[in-house]
């Protein structure tokens, strides 16, 4: 099973923070963890420098999914994506082997999830 959809969303990726910290900052700000557990992600043919765009294909909260990450140029660093939810991790990482594509970076993180009103916020801690 393949459904294609287009996901309109704004990111903002904060590094060196104290999880802890936000987390609990979060949660006296009324909002609600959704997800606590570890995602996987494996990007092809990555180098977003050179090409600024990439394939991801990531295991996040049991649900599975290829996306293609484009980088506009501009001063900040602004991403789109398009994405397909599909049912193997593992079959789909062979079919794009078998079109050529290389996995040549596996990031391993643990992740929470909270939502506030209508805005998904995520807290990594990568792995390894």
């Amino acid at each position: 099973m393949i459904i294609l959809f287009t996901m309109n969303t704004k990111e903002a990726k904060i590094f060196g923070i104290d999880p802890k910290k936000v987390e609990n900052h979060l949660l006296s700000l009324g909002a609600t963890k959704v997800f606590t557990g570890k995602c996987t992600s494996i990007y092809f043919n990555h180098n977003m420098k050179e090409n600024n765009r990439c394939l991801r294909l990531s295991q996040d909260n049991g649900a599975i999914s290829l996306t293609f990450k484009g980088k506009e140029k501009g001063e900040l660093d602004l991403f789109y994506y398009n994405t397909i939810k599909v049912s193997s991790l593992e079959h789909t990482k062979q079919l794009l082997e078998s079109l050529g594509f290389i996995p040549d970076l596996f990031l391993h993180k643990n992740r929470t999830t909270f939502m506030l009103k209508s805005v998904k916020y995520d807290v990594d801690k990568y792995l390894g």
